[in-house]
């Protein structure tokens, strides 16, 4: 799974010692002017633990509400959050420490309810049901979504845009390349 992080538009890291910081600007160049740009304070700290987490589809309502405990995180992002009774029961359960995305899918992003306020939020399909060589996920998979949610802080009034996204099954086992897979 992936899960970017996007403050006030286009992220830019620098490679070099002396730079080892991000730049960020909504007018930096190869910014996307269709992503969401916040409308909080610019210049606000923004100080927020944030992780990403492939729940396993096949993992109990038990099991994934303990590990997203466990992570003791600002933000979430999680992936595999199958079949709308799990959801449901996993965001219930999290609800007095956490709120959730809308969207209704297995990629989800929880965030503290105590630490930020949404301003925004939405889920961009990438592509419908896709072929596939045969792996994990069976022989199809889709459709895919981009979902994403702006925050604010409450207490500096930062904005920050958290990106979630599940893309392709199977690529890897174990952090190795899978054998006889598609070079993708």
């Amino acid at each position: 799974g992936l899960a970017a992080l996007i403050i006030l538009g286009a992220v830019t890291a620098a490679n070099t010692a002396e730079e080892n910081a991000l730049t960020c600007s909504a007018n930096a160049p190869g910014a996307d002017s269709t992503i969401p740009q916040p409308t909080g304070d610019a210049d606000a700290p923004l100080n927020l633990t944030l992780a990403t987490w492939n729940t396993l589809r096949s993992n109990s309502v038990k099991r994934t509400v303990a590990g997203i405990k466990a992570l003791r995180t600002d933000v979430i992002a999680l992936q595999e959050l199958s079949g709308p009774g799990r959801r449901r029961q996993v965001i219930a359960q999290m609800a007095p420490t956490y709120r959730a995305s809308s969207n209704n899918n297995a990629v989800k992003i929880l965030w503290r309810r105590d630490k930020y306020d949404l301003v925004a939020q939405d889920s961009v399909e990438v592509f419908g049901v896709r072929r596939i060589e045969n792996g994990t996920a069976g022989t199809s998979i889709g459709p895919k979504s981009v979902h994403w949610v702006q925050l604010r802080d409450r207490s500096t009034g930062a904005d920050v845009i958290i990106v979630n996204h599940h893309l392709v099954p199977d690529v890897d086992r174990k952090g190795h390349p899978r054998p006889g897979a598609k070079r993708r």
